[in-house]
């Protein structure tokens, strides 16, 4: 009788998130009846042709099919990526916290820095994310493409200094905000640095 072989395994979705459902597939050769057992890497066995098993952890696993008959046995591995779930705001997230400035000034105010911390928490947490910086200054400010340049710039240089990577951030600055006049007291708006997420994907 001819030996039991595996010609392929695999797993899908494989990478899978946490606790999500991955189904087990196989090709096995040889006289029947063949017994199968899956071990899955995690503690978890099965014995059926093509399995369903859920990670509840990230990691890296891998599964290993054994089957045997009468006339031999085979065994074969598949590893299995298992990333972190993202949390629901990664994808759902459209807007990030604007921070304000100080008249002629790129220097981040307490009140600007527990915004951008804010919006550093969402970036860390979501490494679909990337962030695209536009500041501006307002109207009768000094310099303003140079201004507005700086003001990205503080913003990007705090988001690095927590934790989000370099190359997940795109810094740029927009000069005097047009079309607006200088109004007193009104021009707070227009010193500003906008927080833009973008997904992957999405054409950063």
């Amino acid at each position: 009788p001819e030996p039991a072989l595996i010609t392929s395994v695999n797993a899908d979705p494989n990478p899978a998130d946490e606790g999500q459902t991955v189904r087990f597939n196989s090709n096995v050769q040889g006289e029947p009846p063949i017994s199968r057992e899956w071990s899955f890497g995690d503690g978890s066995t099965a014995m059926s042709e093509s399995p369903t098993h859920t990670y509840e952890d990230p990691g890296e696993y891998t599964a290993r099919l054994q089957v045997s008959n009468e006339a031999g046995e085979d065994s074969r591995t598949v590893t299995v990526e298992v990333n972190r779930a993202l949390p629901e705001i990664c994808t759902t997230v459209s807007e990030l916290n604007s921070a304000f400035f100080e008249s002629n000034s790129s220097t981040l105010t307490d009140e600007a820095r527990k915004s951008l911390q804010e919006n550093a928490d969402v970036l860390s947490e979501c490494p679909n994310l990337s962030v695209r910086i536009e500041a501006f200054a307002a109207p009768g400010e000094r310099n303003p493409q140079s201004l507005s340049e700086d003001r990205a710039e503080a913003v990007a240089d705090f988001y690095e200094g927590n934790g989000v990577p370099a190359d997940r951030i795109e810094a740029s600055g927009q000069g005097q905000v047009e079309g607006v006049t200088s109004k007193k007291g009104g021009t707070r708006q227009y010193r500003r640095a906008d927080s833009i997420p973008e997904q992957e994907g999405d054409g950063m």
